[in-house]
């Protein structure tokens, strides 16, 4: 009998001490849509959709020029079967080198596009990198802050895939309003 008291108190003591840790203070965040509705980022964005845009007119234009230098192609040709033209050695030798020169100044254009396409997308891609760098570094810094000012031991991204998360977890609407607190006013 006075082992059983013994074990129950002991069981007792340990249940007091330490053992009976509570669940740790959690807290939810969407990372995602923090990124997408703060402001410092959404202008950001704005330049890089600007430059994004910059980029495929000049594409655009490029490929214009590229299909302008067919444009003599198309004259041969017509010239030669509207006006039923025959073509003597002279003539089928300079029509051939005419056609050299158009070749390789297209295919020369058309190089150019393609690495200025790939030097382009690569730049684009870097910057838009960099912009979320940036941008998800101060917004871990804020949930951080938030979360160590406020008592809680973990954060959870919902942008990560969790599931559901209660209303009450949910701290995405407190941290943005921190991020944009000096957001100049829309007018």
């Amino acid at each position: 009998m006075k082992k059983t008291v013994l074990l129950i108190l002991t069981m007792a003591s340990l249940v007091t001490t330490g053992w009976a840790q509570t669940a740790p203070k959690t807290m939810a965040v969407d990372m995602t849509a923090l990124l997408r509705d703060y402001y410092e980022a959404k202008q950001d964005f704005e330049k890089f959709q600007s430059a994004v845009d910059s980029a495929n007119e000049q594409i655009a234009m490029m490929q214009e020029e590229i299909q302008t230098v067919l444009e003599p192609v198309q004259d041969l040709q017509a010239r030669a079967v509207n006006e039923n033209q025959q073509f003597t050695e002279d003539s089928a030798q300079q029509a051939a080198a005419e056609l050299a020169s158009i070749q390789a100044d297209f295919n020369q254009r058309r190089e150019s596009l393609v690495q200025f396409q790939q030097q382009t997308q690569q730049n684009l891609s870097n910057r838009e990198q960099q912009i979320i760098s940036l941008h998800m570094k101060r917004i871990r810094d804020v949930v951080t802050d938030y979360a160590e000012t406020n008592g809680y031991e973990i954060v959870l991204n919902q942008a990560a895939g969790i599931v559901f998360v209660k209303d009450s977890f949910d701290k995405t609407t407190e941290i943005l309003a921190i991020l944009n607190a000096d957001a100049p006013a829309e007018g």
